[in-house]
């Protein structure tokens, strides 16, 4: 569904003479379905790289920031 309304949305905007970017996109419905992980060893050998925070307390501040009642 979300990416059928990305595909509305992008006609609409090539259509209309609506400014900006869509809020949705069919690049962004499929980025949003796919996981994403990351390995940071190059970096942590390559370049000495160590993160100041770790994913799990960055998780953590995330769910707290959320309950908190922020948005994005």
């Amino acid at each position: 569904m979300a990416y059928a309304a990305g595909g509305m949305l992008e006609a609409l905007w090539s259509i209309l003479p609506l400014k900006g970017e869509p809020p949705m996109t069919r690049f962004v419905a499929k980025e949003m379905a796919t996981d994403h992980w990351f390995d940071i060893t190059a970096a942590r050998r390559d370049l000495s790289y160590h993160p100041l925070i770790t994913v799990a307390d960055g998780v953590k501040e995330l769910v707290a920031h959320y309950k908190a009642g922020n948005a994005f």
